[in-house]
């Protein structure tokens, strides 16, 4: 059986993103349970709204997701901008994309990056879903962000509100002009998402 997340992009348009399978059939035991790829998250479909809702700041734009994961922003923002690049540090992630959720777009690359060591493809904007999660690659990942903004590059983050994660996003408010705070419900738990924009 195929699983599925049904995403609206508007009231006649929706997509469906491709879910790696929960258990596997022969053994009954969780596939990827360990990797952070495999799963849907909070942050990656507060980041997918607000593609859709301020489009016309993606219209004819190049666009590069990193930590990708599923890919539901990379896919959405595909619909409105000129090229997208889908990457994860994860070949397992950049496979299962490229197997599973590529297929109807002409304008998506996906490529295996990891942030922290390649130099990154030139876009207009960049999106991190959720990509600062671990303290002790906070300075690495301030240093991507404001190198990509000496660059003039936006950048957009989405990320719930975890306490350790307060440091980081202070470090960066000096350049943030858009912050707002969403309600996701995903799977019965209900996630405060920050939406913030970086210029």
């Amino acid at each position: 059986m195929n699983n599925y997340y049904t995403y609206n992009i508007s009231s006649q348009q929706k997509l469906e993103l491709h879910l790696p399978a929960a258990t596997n059939k022969v053994t009954g035991e969780m596939n990827n349970s360990n990797y952070y790829w495999s799963k849907l998250w909070p942050s990656a479909i507060a980041m997918a709204e607000f593609i859709t809702e301020n489009n016309i700041l993606f219209s004819g734009k190049t666009v590069l997701e990193l930590g990708g994961g599923l890919g539901l922003p990379a896919i959405v923002a595909a619909h409105y901008c000129k090229k997208v690049i889908f990457s994860d540090n994860e070949q397992a992630a950049v496979q299962f994309f490229k197997k599973h959720n590529i297929a109807d777009y002409n304008n998506i690359e996906a490529e295996v990056i990891d942030w922290e060591y390649n130099t990154l493809p030139g876009a207009d904007i960049v999106l991190m879903s959720d990509l600062n999660y671990e303290p002790e690659k906070f300075e690495i990942l301030h240093k991507a962000v404001i190198t990509l903004l000496a660059h003039k590059t936006t950048v957009v983050i989405t990320t719930p509100h975890r306490l350790m994660a307060k440091p980081f996003i202070a470090g960066l408010t000096p350049y943030c002009v858009h912050n707002r705070h969403v309600i996701i419900t995903l799977n019965n738990a209900v996630t405060d998402v920050a939406v913030l924009v970086y210029k």
